[in-house]
């Protein structure tokens, strides 16, 4: 038990060593253009205070579109759960709404603490709380993982096709890796995915009688987890399947172009501006941190510099935007699921509902 808390402590360390890294760098590099612009307009440098700037840019905000993004985000988690909730059905469970609501924001809320940590805690509770089988649980995450896959992709060729001049324009102007270690860390992906999935087809080969205890514990939840898979593909309906997709990533993608209304310097911004600040913006999520944190911020201020939005300013909306979505949603709804789910499944983990 010490070892595996050891484990997690420093996984949470490393995660946070790395956002905080990302996150001081970007600051060092934004208290020095801040300091170069007050030198230009003649104020003195104790009054120029990059905090203070961010500080009363955030409280600039207009309160009305930060409600407005909240809703957004919650609009899409209760899609997600409701998704979820479609996808146990062929696999025999019949799970309540609020408990797939509960276990989807409280995997949210730990993924605050570690990347991926989020899917554990998410299929641990609805097992712990619907009986759901862990193989099972795992199996319809990571078919909402490749749908999720499937739907940014889409938003980034969307991207790519209405704004293709001007993200071409930021590629040719900051590509700092070598198109040669892009090709070689492919290269070593496929080797790898290729090694895993020969790995796993002769473990599923292997007679249960000439495997040792871990080896045949992990060939179950292999084939637990395929079965899995193989079963959410009987769905009742899955045109409403796919409507429920495309309305959690247009709600993703709402939620960063309706918090320009917020701060007045992006509030000029377009539509189509917005898709590709959030493709940035989710790539920053999808970096290894605490909910993006570092990646996040240095992505959206990338971003609008595609649109000659001051970095200072595109680091005040990356503040504005984190706080409302990832601090402020994640933490409080997460923390209300964790605080729920026993009071309302009191009766489940007593047995009296048995």
């Amino acid at each position: 038990m010490a070892t595996k808390n050891l484990k997690i402590v420093l996984q949470v360390g490393i995660f946070a060593l790395i956002g905080f890294t990302i996150l001081y760098f970007l600051w060092q590099s934004l208290g020095n253009q801040y300091m170069e612009e007050c030198r230009l307009n003649n104020i003195p440098p104790e009054e120029c205070s990059l905090v203070k700037r961010l500080a009363g840019d955030f409280r600039s905000a207009d309160p009305f579109w930060l409600i407005i993004i909240s809703i957004c985000f919650l609009v899409s988690q209760i899609l997600r759960s409701v998704r979820w909730v479609m996808m146990l059905q062929p696999l025999g469970y019949s799970i309540s709404q609020f408990n797939s609501f509960a276990s989807v924001m409280s995997g949210y809320f730990a993924n605050l603490a570690a990347p991926r940590l989020g899917e554990i805690v998410r299929a641990g509770l609805i097992t712990k709380y619907e009986r759901v089988a862990i193989e099972k649980a795992f199996a319809t995450i990571v078919v909402e993982r490749v749908v999720d896959v499937l739907m940014f992709f889409i938003m980034i060729v969307l991207g790519l096709i209405f704004r293709y001049d001007q993200l071409w324009g930021y590629i040719a102007k900051n590509a700092v890796i070598p198109y040669t270690a892009i090709i070689i860390l492919l290269v070593a992906l496929a080797l790898g995915a290729i090694v895993g999935l020969y790995f796993i087809n002769n473990l599923l080969k292997t007679n249960d009688d000439q495997l040792s205890k871990w080896p045949l514990k992990l060939k179950s939840l292999i084939k637990g987890f395929l079965e899995g898979l193989a079963q959410t593909r009987n769905m009742k309906n899955v045109g409403l399947f796919w409507t429920y997709s495309v309305g959690i990533w247009s709600m993703y993608y709402l939620m960063h172009y309706l918090a320009f209304f917020s701060f007045k310097p992006v509030a000029h911004l377009a539509p189509l501006d917005g898709l590709l600040v959030f493709d940035f913006g989710t790539l920053g999520i999808l970096f290894p941190s605490q909910g993006g944190l570092g990646s996040y911020h240095f992505m959206i201020v990338e971003a609008l510099k595609i649109f000659d939005v001051n970095a200072i300013d595109g680091m005040s909306f990356a503040m504005i935007t984190f706080f409302t979505l990832t601090i402020f949603c994640t933490v409080l709804f997460g923390i209300i699921s964790l605080v729920l789910l026993p009071i309302v499944n009191k009766k489940r983990i007593n047995g009296s509902d048995e």
